[in-house]
């Protein structure tokens, strides 16, 4: 299964972000799940790729040109894409991606994610069956909950049309998801 996850290249200020984003590369890599990320060797990306690959997994980092440029790709990935910019490279995310994880970050993190959630709303019209999370770790998108159950309740969108989209709160609560979902073969 390819697990797609969105996150920052800076660390935040909070200790148990590293721990947690360890935990879940611990996670991806002793299922043998393949992370699919930006491809960044600093802050939670690098991380992420690193317990992944630590604990026998392996790692597709996806990243545009830009950032290349600046020399931030992480040294140890099965595959490096190179993209010309970041909207290629949320869609060769999206495109390779089987379930998708929303880390606590910033606005690229935020952005990456609402753009997943609006395909997979979208699912009765352009086949994008795959699974949105947000890992709600201590709550970090109650705020983004609450707005979806907003949009709802005012009639812009319903309870089927959100149903790929899951807030989990921890990294055991997303290894029994993903293990229910596997897509491998």
């Amino acid at each position: 299964m390819n697990v797609v996850v969105f996150l920052g290249a800076s660390l935040g200020n909070k200790y148990e972000f590293e721990i947690e984003c360890k935990n879940l590369g611990t996670m991806i890599g002793k299922n043998g799940f393949k992370l699919i990320y930006g491809g960044s060797k600093s802050g939670l990306m690098g991380i992420l790729a690193d317990s992944v690959i630590q604990n026998g997994g392996s790692a597709i980092g996806i990243e545009p040109k830009m950032f290349i440029d600046r020399c931030f790709q992480h040294p140890d990935l099965e595959e490096l894409i190179v993209t010309k910019d970041l909207i290629e490279r949320k869609d060769r995310m999206n495109k390779m991606g089987d379930v998708f994880i929303s880390f606590p970050g910033g606005t690229g993190t935020l952005d990456e994610i609402i753009d997943v959630m609006e395909l997979t709303t979208l699912n009765e019209f352009i086949d994008f069956n795959k699974e949105c999370i947000f890992f709600n770790l201590n709550g970090y998108y109650d705020l983004i909950k609450q707005f979806l159950n907003q949009i709802v309740d005012n009639g812009f969108s319903n309870k089927e049309r959100l149903k790929h989209i899951h807030f989990i709160n921890t990294v055991e609560e997303i290894e029994q998801f993903l293990k229910e979902k596997d897509y491998r073969d």
